[in-house]
C-alpha cells in the first residue's frame, strides 16, 4: 500500500434543465440551466437567459457533443435577439468518453441566430470570465434527454 495522493479529476459537476416562462407568458418558454443547483450564468449577465426549449430541447439537441465538438450558445441577451450576444462554449467530449465539458466560454456579436452557428468557427468572439464546466457524461446525456422528452410531452399535451 502506498501514502501517495491518488490523482483525482476534474470537479464533474451536475447539469438541470428547467423550461421557464418568460415576464409570465406560456407563449415565451425559455431553458433555464443549472450547474450545481445554481444559475451560473446570471452571475455574469443577470437579464440573460435561455433559448426556446424548441431550440435546445429538440431531438437533437446542440447540447448533446459531437465528435470533433461545437461551439453552442446557452444563453442570449435580454432583449431575445442571438445577434446582440450569447453565452456560448465550446461544448466537448473528453477522449475517453466519460465527460462533457463545456470550455472556452465566448459571447459573440451577429454570429448567432439561435443555440449553433457554422459561423462560429470564423469568428474569436469576445472571453467570458467563466471557468470551464465538465460534467459526469451519463448523467449530463441523462438529464438532456429528460428535459428533451418532457418537453415533447409537454407540446403533446398542450401543456
Amino acid at each position: 500500500m502506498t501514502d501517495a495522493p491518488r490523482r483525482r479529476g476534474p470537479h464533474l459537476s451536475r447539469l438541470s434543465l428547467r423550461v421557464e416562462v418568460l415576464d409570465g407568458r406560456s407563449d415565451r418558454p425559455v431553458v433555464q440551466i443549472l450547474v450545481d443547483g445554481k444559475d451560473l450564468f446570471a452571475t455574469v449577465r443577470p437579464a440573460w437567459r435561455g433559448f426556446d426549449p424548441a431550440e435546445m430541447l429538440r431531438e437533437t439537441s446542440p447540447l448533446v457533443p459531437v465528435e470533433h465538438g461545437q461551439r453552442v450558445a446557452l444563453y442570449l441577451c435580454s432583449c431575445g435577439i442571438a445577434g446582440c450576444g450569447v453565452i456560448a462554449p465550446a461544448v466537448v467530449a473528453s477522449p475517453d468518453g466519460r465527460r462533457v465539458s463545456w470550455v472556452d466560454f465566448r459571447d459573440y456579436v451577429g454570429v448567432f441566430d439561435g443555440p449553433l452557428a457554422d459561423r462560429a468557427a470564423r469568428h474569436e468572439g469576445r472571453s467570458w470570465d467563466l471557468l470551464d464546466l465538465h460534467f459526469d457524461r451519463d448523467q449530463y446525456l441523462t438529464e438532456v434527454g429528460r428535459a428533451s422528452a418532457a418537453w415533447r410531452a409537454d407540446l403533446r399535451d398542450g401543456a
